[in-house]
Order: structure tokens, then C-alpha cells, then sequence
């Protein structure tokens, strides 16, 4: 959902009112730091469970569910398949079933042509490129420093550049968010953010909106020196999106036992 990735673009939104070298020098050490994690994100197994609902428009929940599944290495492919569904175990001949799809799609990405496999790549990345808007748009103001699992954290609170411009669809959330970030004094790495969307933003012109009140938290976790990634994440978010009725929908995630892969990991050769 656009909605939820473009919220995700605050992540980076560490430093503090005005600017400078310093804080210059921070933006762009979290920038760095984000990304090198979501790199090494790429060589870790994970088990992650995930609860979703949706409402109707007035709030009321419509329906409910909720699945685990074991993201891991296939082959030296990341890939993922769901092992547990509304808290039961799946059937042996439905694991079976999921095992095997996931061996396809390993099968398919190794498949793939190199050029395939950059152009898909570098599509990923560009749908992030939103990313590098937050110092511009965004003001942040320093709070007192916490502590978070033992660690001192710096903590900031954020809201919309009066007079800012998103120079990409994804950035038009910039416009109307306001919340809170912590991050990790030592290693300058994102340990927890929250964020809300105070007014309807437009993305994409007229094709899809964003509602008031749309809400997303997340909190990550150190694996080793230099590597931070998701314990916890959180979104409920209301939208509409042209010719689709409207979405009002929460997703609650939680990651268990990352470890780096047991395999040798393929790169494409």
C-alpha cells in the first residue's frame, strides 16, 4: 500500500530544528545507517507474525486475521512461506504446499536474466527515492534524551515545513505528519518512531488520498554493532483510492529470531 510506504519515508527524519554542520552531519549519518541495514536485511532469516484488520467506515471491526510466516533461505534465496494461520499450525499438506511455492519463486529470481534482475532492483529502490526529502520538509524539535532496551537515545519531535513542496508523489505525507523519533546516541540508528497524519493528503493527483488520523509505529532492534532492524511495526491507516471503495485497515507486525543466513547466499552468479 503507498500509504504505508510513504509514512515509512520518516524513518530518516532524525535531527533537530534549524541547521548546520551538526546537524547536517546527522541527517546524513541516519541517512546511511538506514540504508546499510536495510541492506544487510537482505542476508538475515526472520520469523514474522502479522495480525490484520479491517474496519468499516465507522470504526468497527469488519474481519480479522492474523499469519506467521518463516522468512529464509531457499537455495541462497530470501524468500518467505506462511506456517501458521488465525494461531493454528497449518495442515502438513498445506506447509508442503507453501514450501514448495517458495521453492519456485527462488527458482524464478535465479531464473531471471541479470538485467531482469537489476531492473527490478533498481525499481525497488526508486519507489524509496521520497526518502531524500525529509530534511527539507520536516521541523524538528529536541526533546530530553530516553533510554530504549539500555540505551541512550536521542528524541525528536517532528511537523510539517510551513510552505514545503513535495518534489515526489510518495512525499506529499511530509505536508500534514507530525510525531516523534528516537535514535540511538552511540550508533545513530532509528530505534523507534511514531507518526500521524493530521489532515486528507492527495497522492497522485486525484487517484488515491490518504486520510486524517492515519497512524504508524516503529520499533527496531540492534542484531549486532552497526545493524538495527524491526522488532515491531504498526500501521492503521484510512484510504481511497479511484474506482476502489474506501480502505480503513490496521496491520500489526512483530519479528522474531532474526539470525543471519545458514546457507551461502547467492548473488547472482
Amino acid at each position: 500500500m503507498r500509504a504505508r510506504t510513504a509514512i515509512l519515508g520518516i524513518l530518516l527524519s532524525a535531527g533537530v530544528a534549524g541547521s548546520g554542520p551538526d546537524r547536517d552531519a546527522l541527517v546524513h549519518d541516519a541517512v546511511e545507517n538506514y540504508f546499510r541495514s536495510v541492506r544487510l536485511m537482505r542476508e538475515f532469516a526472520v520469523v514474522r507474525r502479522t495480525e490484520r484488520i479491517d474496519f468499516h467506515g465507522d470504526g468497527r471491526p469488519k474481519s480479522r486475521e492474523n499469519w506467521t510466516q518463516h522468512i529464509d533461505f531457499i537455495e541462497g534465496v530470501r524468500v518467505g512461506w506462511t506456517v501458521e494461520r488465525d494461531g493454528k499450525p497449518l495442515r502438513q499438506d498445506e506447509l508442503v504446499r507453501n514450501r514448495a511455492f517458495a521453492r519456485r519463486t527462488a527458482a524464478e529470481w535465479k531464473a531471471k536474466s541479470p538485467e531482469e534482475r537489476t531492473k527490478a532492483i533498481e525499481k525497488a529502490e526508486k519507489e524509496t527515492g521520497y526518502l531524500r526529502e525529509f530534511p527539507d520538509a520536516l521541523i524538528f524539535t529536541a526533546l530530553p534524551g530516553e533510554r530504549i532496551n539500555g540505551r541512550e537515545a536521542m528524541v525528536w519531535s517532528f511537523r510539517p515545513k510551513p510552505g514545503y513542496k513535495a518534489k515526489t508523489m510518495g512525499g506529499r505525507v511530509y505536508e500534514a505528519v507530525t510525531g516523534k523519533i528516537w535514535l540511538d546516541k552511540a550508533e545513530r540508528q532509528l530505534a523507534r518512531i511514531e507518526a500521524e497524519v493530521t489532515r486528507d493528503v492527495g497522492i497522485g493527483g486525484f487517484l488515491a488520498k490518504i486520510e486524517k488520523g492515519t497512524r504508524f509505529e516503529l520499533s527496531q532492534t540492534r542484531i549486532e554493532p552497526g545493524c538495527w532492524l524491526p522488532s515491531h511495526q504498526f500501521i492503521r491507516y484510512s484510504a481511497h483510492i479511484v474506482l476502489v471503495k474506501g480502505i480503513h485497515r490496521s496491520v500489526d507486525t512483530h519479528y522474531h529470531q532474526w539470525r543471519r543466513a545458514n546457507e551461502t547466499i547467492w548473488t547472482g552468479g
